[in-house]
Parts: structure tokens; sequence; C-alpha cells
């Protein structure tokens, strides 16, 4: 695919002023929790978007049908596929616009579902999950993004299972953010900094799968449980100034 595809120009009035893409360069890695992570902190500074061009999580993840019960869920990939108008999805939630795939949706977006998913109108800071999208399309938007972002398991397999995407990542961006996700004491700094070479890396301590669990259970974010969101509250601050 030409990497160049994914380039339009929009009226300024429905551009959004920021597009920040998550990807990864294999599964497991953290991608949806950096979403949401950047997000939860994001909102504070205008209003935020999280659209899923990947694979479908935040839909059961947060018990959207409970949570749209009474007012409805717009379902924005439904559209696409339909080809309708997509301008004016509303479906706001705890201070994000949640553009999202329906739980079971886990049929691959063509190229024309993908472009048009890309180009959401109306946000200050639209957020791209790309958790299980091919390594090609994860490219293209991460070329695309005014802030693209790489999230690295520091687990030795994964970081072999990441090998050449990052490596053609890095060759391409200019200036991403790369986020080391489940930094812990057995991680060896020197092979890491091996692998990511000269590039700078932010740091995000490994959160116990068990918050990850009771936040799923309970259909809520991860920084909605108090003791994650006491720990990490200062690393999210940090990280937000690399958005501002």
């Amino acid at each position: 695919m030409d990497l160049k595809f994914f380039r339009k120009e929009e009226p300024q009035s429905l551009k959004p002023s920021r597009r920040i893409v998550i990807a990864s360069g294999c599964r497991g890695c953290g991608v949806s929790f950096i979403t949401a992570f950047l997000a939860d902190g994001l909102k504070r500074l205008g209003t935020v978007s999280i659209s899923e061009p990947g694979r479908p999580y935040f839909y059961n993840a947060l018990s959207m049908e409970k949570k749209f019960l009474y007012r409805g869920f717009d379902p924005f990939y439904e559209k696409i596929r339909r080809a309708e108008k997509i301008n004016g999805v509303n479906n706001t939630e705890d201070g994000i616009n949640w553009y999202l795939r329906k739980g079971d949706d886990f049929e691959p977006l063509s190229a024309a579902e993908l472009f048009r998913s890309y180009h959401i109108p109306g946000e200050d800071h639209c957020l791209y999950d790309c958790s299980g999208l091919d390594e090609e399309n994860s490219l293209a938007l991460l070329l695309e993004a005014d802030r693209p972002v790489i999230v690295v398991d520091p687990g030795p397999v994964k970081l072999f299972e990441s090998r050449n995407f990052i490596e053609k990542a890095l060759l391409k961006l200019t200036d991403p953010v790369i986020i080391v996700n489940r930094m812990n004491d057995g991680v060896y700094i020197r092979e890491l900094n091996r692998f990511l070479g000269s590039r700078n890396y932010f740091s995000m301590v490994s959160v116990p799968a068990e918050y990850t669990y009771k936040a799923e259970y309970a259909g809520i974010g991860i920084m909605e449980i108090k003791k994650v969101s006491e720990e990490l509250s200062e690393t999210q601050d940090i990280l937000l100034g690399l958005f501002k």
C-alpha cells in the first residue's frame, strides 16, 4: 500500500488539532492500556476521542452496552461499512467520545474503510488504538499521525517479535514517542537500550494484572481504581508533557 494513501486535506473547521496513533509490533504489549491512560490525562486538556481501527476491546471491557442502555450507542464502524455519514457521532461517556467497534466485530477494515475511520472531525485529541492492526496499516497510520506512539514490551520474546516493526518505524518516523510498558526490575536495561538504539523512551511501570481484571469486571477505566491512580498520577502528568 502507498503510505501516502492516508493524506487528505480537510476544512480547517473540521480538522482535529491532534491525531495520536498508538501501535506496537506484536499483540499483548499494552496498546489499549496506554491508549486509555493517555486519554484519561488528555481529557483535562480538551475534548478527546478514542477510535479502534484494529481489534475491538473497549466496548466489552468498559461494559458500554450497560452504559448506553437508555440512550443508545452510535455504531461508528457500522456506519463506515454502510458508507453513511459519520459526522456528529456522540458516544461521550466519562469525558471521552468513543468511536468503537462492537465487541464481536473482528472483521478487518478495507483500505477505504480504514481511510474513513482515520478522519474523525471535531475533537481536540483523537487517539487511535491500533491493537491487532496489521504491520503495513499500523505503519501507515503512524506516519500520518501528529504524534505517533510506539508501545514496547521489554520482555525478550516480545522484543524479538516486535523487532522488524520497530526497526521500520524508527527508520521512517522522525520524532515518535516510545513507551516501554511493563518496566520492572527484571528488565536487562543494557539490552533494551541496545535494541532501541539512541532513541529516548518513556518507562511505564508494570501494573499488576489483578487491577486490570478488577477494572474489567467493574466496567471502569484502570485509572478509576484508587490505588492505580495514586501510583500512576505523577507518571501520567510527566507523560502528558510530551503531548502539550
